[in-house]
């Protein structure tokens, strides 16, 4: 799956959050979060932080002690938890979507009747094709759509 191009910025929060860094601080806060949304997390080492910042290490310590408190360490980086959250539910959003978008394409393409159309979306279900990797995806929702197909059509 392609990398997700964008992620929500609230203003009002930035605004309050953001109220007692200066402008360059500020700059950097907000470059490390753009890093962040492309790489995962930050790194550890405060050489590389600077480097990603454009400072010399020194003039970029005195910046990082004032944004720092913004990240947590996690799994061998820095990663800033409002941002993780936002781009995971943007994630699940866009995986729902496109489960959603799959089997609405499936379905178009049978031959079911008003009832028959009625009962299989009642029967399906997004949180169960969430445990599918994206490459799996349209294979597993077009096997549970036969089967349930099958099956519905012996019953009824």
């Amino acid at each position: 799956m392609h990398k997700d191009p964008a992620f929500l910025f609230y203003p009002k929060d930035w605004i309050t959050g953001t109220a007692a860094l200066m402008p360059t601080e500020k700059g950097v806060y907000i470059d490390f979060l753009c890093y962040q949304h492309q790489n995962g997390k930050l790194p550890l080492e405060n050489s590389r932080l600077a480097r990603i910042a454009g400072m010399g290490t020194e003039e970029f310590t005195e910046i990082w002690n004032k944004i720092k408190d913004k990240f947590i360490m996690e799994d061998y980086g820095y990663i800033n938890k409002r941002l993780k959250l936002e781009m995971d539910n943007r994630s699940l959003s866009a995986k729902k979507k496109r489960i959603s978008a799959i089997f609405a394409t499936i379905i178009r393409q049978g031959d079911l009747s008003k009832e028959d159309l009625k009962e299989i979306k009642r029967a399906f279900s997004l949180d169960y094709f969430m445990q599918f990797s994206e490459d799996t995806l349209y294979s597993e929702i077009t096997k549970w759509t036969t089967e349930w197909i099958t099956k519905w059509t012996t019953i009824r």
